[in-house]
């Protein structure tokens, strides 16, 4: 959590920031603007246990993001952390358990591989999405309504 510079408005930085979570519609939920210049979201991130995606899901991460905007700096936090661990059901389907487990409660001995594993790959999924945010809130370029082409019966 670090203070950024804003280089537009923040009304324009708030339409970005809503443009950037109807875009990943599947990760991020909105939960709105508090006040003039808060934006919270939920957002949930898959782990996989093996290397870069390849391998099985491992574990469901929903977090809450809450975005400070203020004229010329703007600030995102990560926070609320809750990991769900996967198990396969009769089908062989891999689903999250009902079993929540909050971040910040560190393992025991011998679940503390999987959780520097779940830390790890955590770290690397927050700092893509918060790269991707910032890159899309410093953006000049308003959201366009595109219209469909008209099509014409005529030359049919």
């Amino acid at each position: 959590m670090e203070v950024e510079e804003l280089s537009v408005p923040v009304q324009q930085a708030i339409t970005n920031a809503q443009t950037f979570i109807d875009r990943n519609g599947k990760q991020l939920k909105s939960d709105g603007v508090v006040g003039d210049t808060v934006l919270l979201a939920n957002g949930k991130m898959v782990l996989y246990k093996g290397s870069s995606g390849i391998g099985r899901p491992s574990a469901e991460v929903s977090y809450q993001m809450r975005l400070d905007l203020r004229p010329g700096k703007y600030k995102i936090i990560l926070t609320e952390f809750v990991v769900k661990p996967y198990q396969r059901d009769r089908y062989g389907n891999f689903v999250p358990t009902t079993l929540a487990v909050p971040l910040e409660r560190e393992p025991d001995k011998l679940g503390r591989g999987d959780w520097q594993r779940n830390m790890a790959s955590i770290i690397v999924q927050s700092k893509k999405l918060t790269t991707s945010l910032k890159a899309s809130l410093k953006s000049n370029h308003s959201k366009e309504t595109s219209k469909p082409a008209a099509i014409s019966t005529k030359s049919w």
